[in-house]
């Protein structure tokens, strides 16, 4: 599957993971060629994986032969590279974020970057990553934004934000110009919106020639909720009511970019494959 494309701009839409969409793959399909059959109906996909362990130089290599040319692979940077230390049951990670840790994740998708697969490495931030430093023991968040971009040389790096707080007053200006002045890529949302400390808002910006959406449906009844699966909070299928004014507001995000990523992180039955078909349509619509 080709990308879409807008002026000067490719569109890359696509989901995040691929084997969680259960009915969207031929009955007994092994697991080895989902990837490949993924390929026929999208662009990219996004590895969300690698949040929970590093990536294998292995399997970049196997899935760069097993999809064809110009398909592209996001990553989800693992979850200490963005000091989130815990495992979603409670249990403590042990690892520090050091430069060797984020060199040992370059490594792992090193294959697919030789291969020009590899489309970006998100960092998504926990809602308490602030704009400030909080007490003595913290991190400076703008120093380490820089420390994650100097310790990925060479790799185009996403930043996600889950507060509100880097867009209140004239802060926002300050978040968007750190990002451009680093070639850091601002990651659009659409999520649910439950308060400034929970939910980022809807701004849409480029920071770089690299641009990034992300859907994460809006179940707001769930989504700050501490406890609750990642398929309960994700489980969201967008109408075509909600997705048609991202559609014109994509098409304006592409005439400011030279690459736009589109993932669809509502990875519940087959929400996202269906909201992300549509959502190509109207791409091409316009």
């Amino acid at each position: 599957m080709e990308p879409l494309h807008l002026g000067s701009c490719s569109i890359y839409v696509g989901t995040c993971s691929w084997k969680d969409h259960t009915r969207f793959f031929p009955e007994k399909l092994p697991d080895p060629q989902k990837i490949a059959f993924y390929a026929e109906h999208f662009p990219f996909v996004e590895v969300d994986s690698t949040y929970y362990g590093m990536p294998s130089a292995r399997n970049a290599v196997l899935w760069a032969e097993r999809t064809p040319p110009g398909f592209l692979f996001g990553f989800k940077a693992y979850r200490v590279m963005t000091l989130q230390g815990r495992h979603e049951d409670g249990r403590r990670v042990p690892e520090e974020p050091t430069p060797e840790l984020f060199q040992q994740f370059s490594e792992g998708v090193r294959p697919l970057q030789e291969a020009g697969k590899l489309a970006y490495v998100l960092l998504q931030f926990p809602d308490w990553f602030l704009p400030w430093k909080q007490n003595a023991k913290a991190r400076e968040p703008f120093e380490y934004l820089a420390a994650c971009a100097e310790w990925l040389p060479g790799l185009p790096l996403a930043v996600e934000f889950r507060n509100g707080y880097w867009f209140q007053g004239e802060r926002a200006e300050q978040t968007l110009r750190f990002l451009s002045d680093h070639n850091l890529a601002y990651t659009v949302v659409d999520e649910p919106q439950v308060g400034v400390s929970r939910s980022a808002p809807d701004v849409q910006a480029v920071t770089s020639e690299l641009s990034v959406m992300r859907f994460h449906g809006r179940r707001t009844d769930v989504w700050a909720q501490r406890g609750v699966g990642v398929a309960d909070r994700f489980s969201y299928d967008y109408s075509t009511e909600e997705l048609q004014p991202w559609a014109d507001r994509l098409a304006a995000l592409a005439r400011e970019t030279k690459h736009l990523f589109v993932g669809f992180n509502n990875c519940h039955h087959d929400f996202a494959v269906n909201n992300a078909k549509q959502l190509m349509q109207m791409l091409l619509d316009l």
